[in-house]
């Protein structure tokens, strides 16, 4: 009995010292944090793209909301109610321009909703009513873009006509003047069209509209070199800014032999423009570069570096214009001065790929490893690295017959054939036994 109760007063003690808690004392005791799991992040699966994360459109005004509200509509196939919340969006609309996107957007639901003449008229109103001419301009490119695959030819080209005469920018008008003759050529109206604009030059000689039509047509689609040319002199005249037409007379007088009279155009123009001479420099170069003139090309072409601080785009330049030329060692000299003018490194390394590659091609392999090695170790630009890494197995299985002697000849060792033995005849073959009945 003394024994059981010594026992049992070791193990009040063990407890107490080992931290073991009464039911009053845990209760008594703070409640300790439980320990959270740390999370792991999703382990990616090679090859299997990261979806992206997910725009959420905070409208600024009330015209927004109703967009976006509409685009939703449409996601989901609710047709009716898309067409009145863009309906809503286009009057909370203050903006012209929005509002034209706007209004092409509820017309392309029209042409789903296969009510092509509510898309026209709707866009034909936007034309009329803004005040705005870009957004006036948008609106007609949509209409007559709707009015060509309806393919009501006459309708879309008015809309093309409409466009050139009230565009601003000379971008637009070339557009809209290029899908007109593309019209006239499919419809099989360009004869008709031709004797209307001859006649309105013979009306008004200063017409733009008809001038430039004309010139195109005779320039591509009716060869016709000594009219085109007559029409674009007088185009040029008229707009002497334009270095569109500028370039097509220059090509003008190339056809026709004259590179003087290009040149002649260029340096007009570039004394109007004194801060675009690599331009006019380079303009100059080729015209007599493609006449034949060898010596007078290099000489306008040296006058891209001629100047008191030369950068490294013109020495690109003169080594691309030496590249055309054949004249690679050249080309190589100028890109080696570009890559010490470079500015940045992603430039810097540009000029390398591109000094490296003309190395290559007249047999500086060992140097133009080295640039591309450089380029390789040092380019933070993935286009660059793999372009490099391409050129250098190229460069390992091109051989290298300038570096490497060939092997003397050796004589070969003369060889006394072996007889043929003589062979065995055939046997004659023997003729088969007839057959003898057996005896019954």
């Amino acid at each position: 009995m003394k024994n059981v109760r010594l026992w049992l007063m070791a193990v009040a003690v063990m407890a107490a010292t080992s931290g073991i808690l009464t039911a009053g004392e845990k209760a008594a005791a703070p409640a300790k944090p439980k320990r959270r799991r740390p999370v792991r992040a999703a382990r990616r699966v090679p090859g299997k793209a990261v979806p992206a994360a997910k725009r959420i459109l905070i409208p600024k005004n009330d015209s927004e909301y109703y967009q976006a509200l509409a685009e939703i509509h449409s996601r989901y196939q609710i047709l009716d109610d898309a067409e009145k919340c863009y309906l809503m969006a286009i009057e909370k609309e203050k903006d012209p321009e929005n509002a034209v996107r706007l209004q092409s957007s509820l017309a392309k639901l029209y042409i789903t909703l296969n009510r092509e003449s509510d898309a026209v008229g709707l866009l034909e109103i936007a034309a009329r009513t803004t005040a705005n001419k870009a957004a006036q301009v948008k609106a007609l490119f949509e209409l007559a873009r709707i009015l060509e695959k309806s393919k009501k030819t006459e309708k879309a080209i008015d809309a093309y006509k409409a466009i050139s005469a009230a565009a601003d920018r000379p971008r637009d008008k070339h557009t809209a003047r290029a899908a007109l003759l593309r019209l006239y050529q499919r419809s099989g109206k360009l004869d008709q069209a031709i004797q209307d604009y001859e006649k309105k030059v013979a009306e008004t000689p200063d017409d733009e509209e008809a001038l430039y039509i004309l010139s195109e047509v005779y320039d591509r689609l009716k060869p016709d070199p000594e009219k085109a040319t007559a029409i674009i002199e007088r185009l040029q005249a008229k707009t002497p800014d334009d270095r569109q037409l500028q370039d097509r007379l220059a090509i003008a007088y190339l056809k026709h032999e004259q590179p003087e009279k290009a040149v002649e155009l260029f340096k007009r123009s570039l004394e109007r423009k004194p801060d675009e001479k690599s331009h006019y420099f380079g303009r100059s170069a080729e015209t007599y570069r493609r006449a034949g003139n060898k010596e007078e090309a290099l000489e306008w072409a040296r006058k891209l570096v001629e100047t008191d601080e030369p950068t490294a785009e013109a020495h690109d330049r003169l080594a691309r214009f030496y590249a055309v030329m054949a004249m690679n060692k050249e080309a190589v000299g100028e890109l080696q001065k570009a890559i010490e003018l470079a500015k940045t490194p992603h430039e810097r390394h540009r000029f390398m790929l591109m000094c490296g590659d003309a190395m290559s091609r007249f047999g500086e392999i060992e140097s133009a490893r080295q640039l591309f090695e450089q380029v390789l170790h040092e380019s933070k630009d993935d286009r660059y690295k793999r372009f490099a890494q391409k050129m250098l197995s190229k460069l390992q299985s091109k051989p290298q017959l300038d570096k490497i002697a060939p092997l003397p000849g050796r004589p070969r060792p003369k060889v006394t054939p072996v007889p043929k033995r003589p062979r065995k005849p055939e046997p004659a073959p023997v003729a088969p036994k007839p057959e003898t009945e057996k005896p019954k």
